[in-house]
């Protein structure tokens, strides 16, 4: 009699755990997907943010005589795009810094120009649907270094 009723309260609960794995395990893969994807952009920030201080004084502290900055900042661009690969978007802006508007009471050199270097980073995958329901990661993440350099000749101000 005993095992009968043991057997009794088997069968009313067999399904359960089936359920209950069927709503988990979309939580699972989601959950994952965040900690991979976080995993990824931290990496690129990491790298972004050593590349973009690298190249941008490699190729814009001392440009040649006739690059504008215009062409600065696409050699910039270029270059670190091709650094981070096509995972990521890369945006560099460059923007003059006017010497008279600093609290500075001197100034020895005013072409100082600030270039913002902006990585946007797109999760993998974007959207996706488990079990009919659609899951969508934001549009982008988005990663900004910022460092100032003097758009002077090279070699100016320099002791041998």
């Amino acid at each position: 009699m005993h095992t009968l009723s043991i057997m009794r309260t088997l069968t009313k609960e067999t399904g359960q755990m089936t359920v209950e794995l069927a709503f988990l395990i979309p939580v699972v893969i989601v959950v994952a997907l965040i900690i991979v994807n976080l995993g990824f952009f931290t990496s690129a920030c990491a790298q972004f943010d050593r590349a973009a201080a690298d190249l941008t004084l490699s190729h814009g502290a001392a440009p040649s005589n006739e690059q504008s900055s215009t062409q600065v900042q696409a050699e910039i661009q270029s270059s670190l795009q091709q650094v981070m690969g096509e995972h990521v978007d890369v945006d560099v802006a460059l923007q003059h810094i006017d010497a008279t508007k600093t609290s500075a009471l001197f100034t020895l050199n005013p072409t100082h120009i600030q270039v913002r270097c902006t990585m946007h980073f797109h999760p993998v995958p974007s959207s996706f649907s488990i079990s009919g329901i659609s899951l969508n990661a934001p549009l982008e993440l988005i990663h900004e270094k910022s460092l100032v350099i003097d758009l002077g000749p090279a070699g100016v101000g320099v002791d041998s």
